[in-house]
């Protein structure tokens, strides 16, 4: 038996007082992949590889922190990608 993980993104730092992001279901998020050193927040995930873009398309379901958040792909733009949160949480910083 072999067990696929599906698509996980890492997402840059969380700079804020908490530590962590918190984001609810039905939010629409803007995936960044062109800017690496911009801190995450709720409205906007920056993801530090611009080659994840290839990989994704519509409807897609993509998991953030092990599955903490889970998302599906709108739209794919240049810059991005816009994802509907279909499961909230909370997102914590690395480090």
């Amino acid at each position: 038996m072999v067990e696929a993980r599906g698509r996980e993104i890492r997402l840059t730092e969380i700079h804020n007082k908490n530590g962590y992001i918190e984001v609810r279901a039905g939010a629409v998020i803007n995936l960044d992949c062109t800017h690496p050193f911009r801190s995450s927040d709720n409205k906007t995930f920056y993801c530090n590889s611009d080659t994840i873009l290839r990989f994704l398309k519509p409807n897609d379901v993509v998991y953030f922190d092990d599955g903490a958040v889970v998302c599906i792909i709108l739209e794919i733009a240049n810059e991005g990608c816009s994802l509907e949160v279909k499961i909230g949480g909370c997102l914590k910083s690395l480090s």
